[in-house]
């Protein structure tokens, strides 16, 4: 077969007709891979940036939580503090609190051994008096036996008054009771006189007549609040060291006993008769306190 030169026109139309329409297909191919590389590209900025908003948002909004946690913290730790502090006040008021209370009751068995010792001394007397007046009332009895005049008999009467005077002196110092602090309780005037003689503590009678009337003697004053002499009850208030304290429903012969500020002796109160609106009795005060003087008091 023989190609002639129509034949070879024919042929280059046919290569270039294919050239021209590959290179238009593949600019275009090329055009939209820009084109979606641009939106690709586009969309991974836009995101990003919402992706940064966020995050930045984000770390706003967690740093205002970091921060009230903290100003919830600093309010919580003042708070701890303040109650800390305020337990630590309290354990300190209850410590010295302790130690006032421990020196008190050192005091009170101070107190309770001595009245012990007293006691046991005021016994040691008694018994003593007692046996002397036996011996006494012996002798005048054979006194009596072997002497038989007038002049004899007088004298040997004279010493039976003595020895019963003496006696009655026991019998009223054995008839007193003991109060707490195992004082002697007078009951009236003469046992007072009797432990007034003894000279271990100072006595000062009293009466107050008349409803809400006082006594005051030395740093102490007494007010009579009531008295029920069906009951033998009555009701007082004692004014000591600049504080009250009420004594409500005591009987008659019942000690009252208090401390003065300073002191390890207790003061005591007694009050032997009760009538309409009138109380007597007497305060008693160790020899070793000199605060209560009584300018004319018995």
């Amino acid at each position: 077969m023989t190609i002639t030169g129509k034949d070879h026109q024919q042929l280059d139309d046919l290569q270039v007709v294919p050239y021209e329409l590959s290179s238009g297909s593949t600019a275009r191919w090329v055009a939209g891979l820009l084109a979606l590389l641009v939106v690709l590209v586009t969309t991974a900025l836009w995101l990003s940036t919402r992706t940064w908003r966020y995050s930045q948002n984000g770390l706003r909004l967690l740093k205002g939580e970091t921060q009230m946690v903290e100003m919830d913290d600093v309010q919580s730790l003042k708070l701890l503090s303040d109650q800390l502090t305020q337990v630590r006040k309290q354990n300190a008021n209850l410590r010295e609190q302790i130690v006032v209370l421990a020196d008190k009751i050192e005091g009170v068995q101070g107190d309770a051994r001595g009245a012990r010792k007293q006691v046991q001394r005021i016994d040691d007397q008694d018994r003593e008096r007692i046996k002397q007046l036996t011996a006494v009332n012996t002798v005048v009895k054979e006194q009596l036996v072997a002497k038989a005049s007038a002049e004899d008999l007088k004298t040997v009467s004279s010493d039976l008054a003595s020895v019963r005077d003496a006696i009655k002196t026991t019998d009223n110092e054995l008839q007193m009771s003991r109060g707490e602090m195992s004082t002697l309780i007078a009951r009236n005037h003469d046992q007072i006189e009797i432990l007034r003689e003894m000279g271990e503590r100072d006595y000062f009678e009293f009466t107050i007549g008349g409803k809400n009337a006082s006594e005051k003697m030395g740093d102490v004053t007494i007010a009579l609040r009531g008295a029920d002499p069906k009951k033998n009850e009555y009701n007082l208030e004692l004014f000591v060291d600049d504080r009250r304290t009420e004594k409500r429903n005591r009987t008659i012969n019942e000690p009252i006993l208090f401390y003065r500020e300073g002191e390890r002796q207790p003061v005591e109160i007694v009050i032997n008769q009760v009538t309409k609106n009138e109380v007597s009795g007497y305060l008693s005060v160790p020899k070793e306190n000199q605060h209560l003087t009584i300018a004319g008091t018995n």
